[in-house]
């Protein structure tokens, strides 16, 4: 059962599409939960852990009676008006109840219904890695089909625009557009996508201005989004949508937040009268657009959002945008290159970010903690549950680096790490695991250029998830490499196998092949990849080899490695830089590409997002493609 989710988050676009490769569901207007079922214990919490069971005690009890043992949903709390839409001023007076007796009044007066749009986990089986359309289809099954407290989010097939149409002609909220093969991340992605037909979102309370005339409490709410630097920034007042009841609301949630200096980086002249408040009110405004100067045009209020951090309102995420042509710059030594996003929202503390780490490029720290702000969707998924050993880089690519796999006693209470025991050492070592976007932002900003995980995840930590076969050249030309991994892939191909090949990011190719979870160990995996091995070198005896010892290869050879499959041994991750010039980075490949000469230094920090653009992720199938390789290895062992 996995622990401690956090849901994942869709961004925003501002256009419908058609694609054969998205799904596209209904958006709904509620508020976000997912459900922990264990047994009869039942757990519903919002994006932000705040506990619901108890205020939705109906959707609980309905929850406890699905035909699963334990499970892990994801899905929305609503409630519909008389044509069965979803708004959330309907809900909106329900979700600040705490007493039984007025929540069972609430429960009578105002029902409520949970939606539920995915299966994280169910019955011992963790569905995260596995395609969005299959999760799909095992909570189809789950969830009855009569209509009840409980209820499936259906979605349309590549038809995007007109789902998008139907849905603005009967004036609902928007779509999300969902691809049909993402796994699911615990970050916002760039798999998931929210369209909406009318503007809303959700913005952070800085302050309150007066009331004027007749008007009791407060005149508007002073508005204020996040910016990628931290900064709080001025995005407009709402002082439409209040009746007397929810001005008196709002007013007693304001009065002891009141401090006496603003929070926002600049303040504008008409609203420095303002009695300004600690940063700590979410609400939901409804507005007609954005002007072009980041400002809401005729915002109304609809609701407080205690369910939503106010450090979770940004601007990136609420102002859409359509991809914009890289700008250009020169670095320091004179080469153009493409600059990257002016800056990065997170918690970690980043330090000197004009340290240049690739000097021949001029590609800086913070150029590496913004290229792993941005790839995070696509890596992270790779990452997630493995132990990372580091190769850290604190003076750039060509000053003096180190190998670190404890974390410090200082690393935040917020980072993943797990102790594990070592054999080598005969000690416990306290590993970075792979988690999310935040944890990979701090790794960086240590200085760890690159991503080393091990090949099993902790919970299986003796049983690897792949295969891989490290091709290592010798003072060799990458076409030689190249041809060895053509004849690695017709042996697989003999065996009915399927691998996956990338680019090392240095001046080798890895292909991984996927197996069975917590089926084969490590000793296993070895004695499978070293037979395969060898194979390669009796058809390709003049350039692959297996020897072990460097100095007894051949120059101009291709070292076939297989004793990367042991446990703690690690290659550099896919996605991520090397600490070489031209900031490569270790790219997947199409098996398709390699009837042409290839050139590792093609794909780097710039042009890896050009490929995904194009192809998406490549390396996703290594996740769940899962093969058997029992039968082989019976043969082996005879």
């Amino acid at each position: 059962m996995p622990k401690n989710i956090q849901p994942m988050l869709a961004t925003l676009s501002d256009q419908p599409f058609d694609s054969p490769e998205w799904i596209f569901e209904l958006k709904m207007d509620g508020v976000r939960a997912l459900t922990v079922k264990e047994g009869d214990q039942l757990q519903m919490k919002t994006r932000n852990d705040r506990p619901l069971a108890e205020r939705f005690p109906t959707l609980a009890a309905a929850l406890r009676e699905l035909p699963a043992d334990s499970a892990v949903i994801d899905g929305e709390i609503v409630a519909l008006d008389e044509r069965g839409h979803s708004h959330f001023e309907l809900i909106q007076p329900r979700i600040h109840l705490s007493r039984a007796h007025d929540i069972a009044e609430a429960d009578e007066r105002i029902p409520v219904y949970y939606y539920a749009f995915d299966l994280l986990y169910v019955n011992g089986y963790d569905l995260r890695r596995l395609p969005l359309e299959h999760r799909k289809a095992v909570l189809r099954k789950l969830i009855p089909a009569s209509g009840g407290w409980i209820r499936y989010n259906d979605h349309v097939e590549a038809r995007g625009k007109d789902f998008f149409d139907a849905v603005s002609k009967h004036k609902l909220e928007g779509i999300v557009a969902k691809h049909r093969e993402s796994p699911y991340q615990q970050a916002r992605s760039r798999h998931w996508l929210k369209i909406k037909t009318q503007h809303t979102d959700h913005f952070v309370i800085a302050g309150f201005t007066p009331p004027e005339g007749s008007r009791r409490y407060f005149g508007a709410l002073v508005l204020g989004l996040y910016d990628r630097d931290g900064d709080l920034i001025h995005v407009g007042r709402a002082g439409g949508g209040f009746d007397d009841k929810t001005l008196m609301e709002v007013w007693h949630e304001l009065k002891p937040l009141v401090v006496p200096k603003p929070a926002l980086k600049e303040i504008p002249a008409e609203i420095r009268k303002a009695t300004w408040v600690r940063p700590k009110l979410v609400c939901e405004v409804r507005f007609s657009e954005w002007t072009s100067a980041n400002q809401l045009r005729a915002p109304i209020f609809q609701g407080l959002r205690d369910d939503i951090d106010a450090e979770d309102c940004t601007l990136e995420e609420s102002v859409p945008s359509k991809p914009a042509s890289p700008s250009k710059r020169p670095g320091p030594s004179g080469k153009v290159r493409k600059t990257a996003p002016p800056g990065v929202l997170t918690r970690v503390e980043l330090t000197n970010q004009d340290k240049v780490y690739w000097p021949e490029d001029g590609f800086t720290k913070g150029d590496l903690i913004r290229f792993y702000d941005r790839i995070a969707p696509y890596l992270i998924p790779h990452l997630l549950d493995r132990p990372l050993v580091f190769d850290r880089y604190p003076d750039g690519i060509h000053g003096q680096h180190f190998y670190q796999k404890d974390a410090h006693d200082y690393t935040p209470d917020w980072i993943r790490t797990q102790e594990i025991w070592s054999s080598d050492t005969d000690r416990f070592i306290r590993y970075f695991v792979g988690a999310d976007r935040e944890q990979l932002i701090y790794i960086a900003n240590m200085g760890a250029i690159f991503q080393n995980p091990w090949s099993s995840r902790v919970q299986f930590i003796e049983s690897p998830d792949y295969v891989i076969f490290d091709l290592d050249p010798m003072d060799a030309p990458y076409a030689a490499v190249q041809e060895v991994a053509i004849v690695l892939k017709s042996i697989l191909d003999e065996l009915h196998l399927r691998a996956y090949p990338k680019t090392s990011g240095a001046s080798g190719i890895h292909v991984y092949l996927p197996i069975l979870e917590n089926r084969f160990t490590y000793e296993d995996v070895r004695v499978f990849a070293e037979a395969v091995a060898r194979v390669v070198v009796q058809q390709l005896p003049e350039i692959a080899t297996v020897e072990r010892v460097v100095r007894k290869r051949k120059v101009g050879s291709v070292y076939v490695d297989y004793l990367q499959n042991v446990k703690g041994k690690t290659v550099a991750s896919v996605y991520s830089p090397r600490a070489v010039p031209g900031a490569c980075v270790s790219t997947p490949l199409k098996w398709t590409e390699f009837k042409k000469p290839l050139d590792a230094r093609d794909y780097t920090i710039v042009t890896v997002f050009d490929r995904l653009e194009k192809y998406g992720d490549l390396f996703a199938p290594v996740l769940t493609d899962r093969q058997d390789i029992s039968g082989f290895l019976k043969v082996l062992k005879k």
